[in-house]
This record gives C-alpha cells, sequence and structure tokens, in this order.
C-alpha cells in the first residue's frame, strides 16, 4: 500500500531536493496530488528510521533479493547450456574442416583462369580539345 506524504516530508525521506521531485512527478516516476494547494506524494510503505533529513535510508522498500537471486540462477544455468552448445558446435566445425581437408587437397584446386589483357591501351581524349 503506497501512503500520501507531503512534498516536502517526501523529499527529506527520500534524500533528494523538492525540486528533483517535482521533476520526478511531472516525469511520471511518482504519482502525486493537489489537494487545497499542497502537492501531496504516493510512496509505498515509508516507514521512518530516525536518520537525519537527506541521509537517503528514511525510505524502506520491500527487499528483492529473493526474486534477484531466482534470476541469476537461472541465468547461470542458461549460461551453462549456451557455453555446451557452443562447444558442440566448435567440435563439430572441427571435425568437418578436417573431412574437408582430407576429400580435397588445396594443391588439388583448380586455378581461375587469366583475364585476357587489351591489346591497347585506349588513349583519353583531353577534355581542352574539344573546343578547338
Amino acid at each position: 500500500m503506497s501512503q500520501m506524504i507531503p512534498l516536502t516530508q517526501a523529499a527529506q525521506l527520500l534524500g533528494i531536493s523538492t525540486d528533483t521531485l517535482r521533476k520526478r512527478v511531472q516525469r511520471g516516476t511518482y504519482n502525486a496530488q493537489k489537494v487545497e494547494g499542497r502537492w501531496f506524494i504516493a510512496l509505498p510503505d515509508v516507514q521512518d528510521t530516525g536518520c537525519p533529513p537527506g541521509a537517503g535510508s528514511g525510505l524502506v522498500v520491500q527487499d528483492k533479493a529473493g526474486e534477484v537471486s531466482s534470476e541469476l540462477d537461472r541465468l547461470r544455468i542458461e549460461n551453462r547450456l549456451l557455453k555446451a552448445q557452443l562447444d558442440q558446435k566448435d567440435a563439430l566445425i572441427k571435425e568437418l574442416f578436417a573431412q574437408a581437408l582430407a576429400a580435397k587437397p588445396p594443391e588439388a584446386l583448380p586455378q581461375p583462369a587469366k583475364p585476357e589483357q587489351p591489346e591497347e591501351p585506349q588513349r583519353r581524349r583531353l577534355w581542352w580539345k574539344l573546343w578547338r
């Protein structure tokens, strides 16, 4: 659940200036309402820990360490799987390359035909001779 807190108090709890908090409200980072000329910010479950204002540790948010840990484990498993697939493909490429070299050595490959040379180089006309 979120609590509606005056803008100045919310800025102190977050450890930021009131102008910064106003900009974040304009961007939509925080939900806010104006009641009787005063702005109130909706912050999730705020608990005052007794720290001085501006310390930034007054706001306690739910810990998401369990979610991060499970995502990290999932990514590690996926990383191991992808590395195993890559190693298999590397071994297959090595094997196919060795078979290709054994089947046809590079010396036996046909040589490309040489292009024919023009008999006489063409002479370029000079541009200023066009106006004579």
